[in-house]
């Protein structure tokens, strides 16, 4: 082998190893110019680029939708489509009723996972808003997510975090 040969899988290497160094400290993963990455285009679509570290490209990044693998970007999508349609149930059993945060006699249920029990469960607020949560006014919002969505689609979602 030859000497520049050696080099070069030397800084491939230093590379590879850096990266795996950025994983195991929970840092995002950003791709590297040239390397190939998907994101979530319009409609949903899952969709395949070759980072050059562009505006555009950065702007994806900013807004966590640029993912290592495609199976990532579609799980990504699918759970972005999971709370939308969450929301839109909230919104519906609402009805003309605003969720009002500083009225303290006005129950808020939300739906969470219990990952002890391994199933979904409810908790109600009254002036108490965690972030990224969605907030109905109806006490069966669960059962009402349950069924209009699916058990399986929401606990996947709430698990990734979204």
């Amino acid at each position: 082998m030859k000497l520049q040969e050696l080099e070069q899988k030397y800084e491939e290497l230093g590379k590879e190893i850096e990266k795996l160094k950025n994983q195991k400290k929970g840092k995002r993963w950003k791709p590297d110019c040239g390397e190939e990455f998907y994101f979530i285009g319009l409609f949903g679509s899952v969709c395949k680029f070759s980072w050059n570290n562009c505006h555009e490209y950065n702007y994806l990044y900013s807004q966590g939708n640029c993912f290592q693998t495609k199976e990532e970007a579609k799980e990504q999508s699918e759970n972005l489509k999971t709370k939308a349609e969450l929301r839109a149930l909230a919104e519906e059993l609402n009805g003309d009723e605003v969720i009002d945060w500083s009225n303290a006699e006005q129950y808020k249920y939300c739906i969470d996972y219990l990952d002890a029990e391994g199933c979904l469960s409810f908790n109600r607020s009254t002036v108490y808003k965690l972030q990224g949560v969605i907030y109905c006014l109806v006490s069966n919002f669960r059962v009402k997510a349950i069924e209009r969505i699916g058990e399986e689609r929401l606990i996947k979602m709430i698990k990734s975090g979204v």
